[in-house]
């Protein structure tokens, strides 16, 4: 694995996912200000859409890049504990959790407060070069993603948007040549109008994750 060291403020602070423990989760709460608002951020960039995040699938994400599991079992609680979004229904409402945090969340686990310039380090030059050294634990976290998210596609527009919102400066049309190399999916349609796999984007996100140091 290739690990790049953060163009932030606060990289010296950043630590390996193995290395957190049940102490550090306090970190989400305290930076919850700046999360909520990255999630706010994010979920424009995601065109306005929102994506439920299950306790089983914040789990086995993080279990799968490295963090203990008396870690991994917890932090959906700290994130839906946020409280930026609510479910609705008949019942009442209650805090959801949402993708959209998750990769923030996992990065404030590890120390990382400049979620402005978190991915700052990637850009066109180098991102295939760093998703190939990168394939072992890209195909991983392939496996925690459901079906419909292989069969979502969004504009490479967006793509590129959601990996803007944390730093990185990554173009559409990269995003949607190599989008096939890495066993996701891309589409194009008689009009010209591609799209990559949601599946696609939340690996390239939580791939460069786990690059920074």
């Amino acid at each position: 694995m290739q690990k790049v060291t953060a163009q932030t403020s606060d990289s010296r602070h950043i630590i390996d996912a193995e290395m957190v423990s049940q102490n550090e989760l306090r970190r989400i709460s305290d930076n919850a200000d700046a999360i909520r608002a990255k999630g706010m951020e994010l979920t424009d960039s995601w065109e306005g859409v929102m994506f439920a995040l299950l306790p089983e699938k914040m789990e086995n994400v993080a279990l799968i890049l490295g963090f203990i599991p008396e870690v991994s079992s917890k932090i959906h609680h700290e994130i839906k504990s946020l409280a930026y979004a609510k479910i609705q229904s008949l019942k009442g409402s209650e805090s959801l959790a949402t993708m959209h945090n998750m990769d923030i969340s996992l990065l404030a686990l590890r120390g990382v407060t400049d979620f402005d310039h978190a991915l700052s380090h990637v850009n066109d030059t180098n991102l295939e070069a760093i998703l190939d050294d990168n394939q072992d634990i890209f195909q991983k976290i392939r496996t925690a993603f459901s079906s419909y998210e292989t069969q979502m596609n969004f504009r490479p527009e967006t793509a590129s948007a959601v990996l803007k919102s944390l730093g990185a400066n990554i173009s559409p049309e990269l995003l949607y040549k190599i989008c096939t190399k890495y066993h996701t999916t891309s589409v194009i349609d008689l009009e010209n109008r591609k799209g990559v796999s949601t599946e696609f984007i939340r690996c390239v996100t939580l791939t460069l994750g786990t690059t920074i140091c």
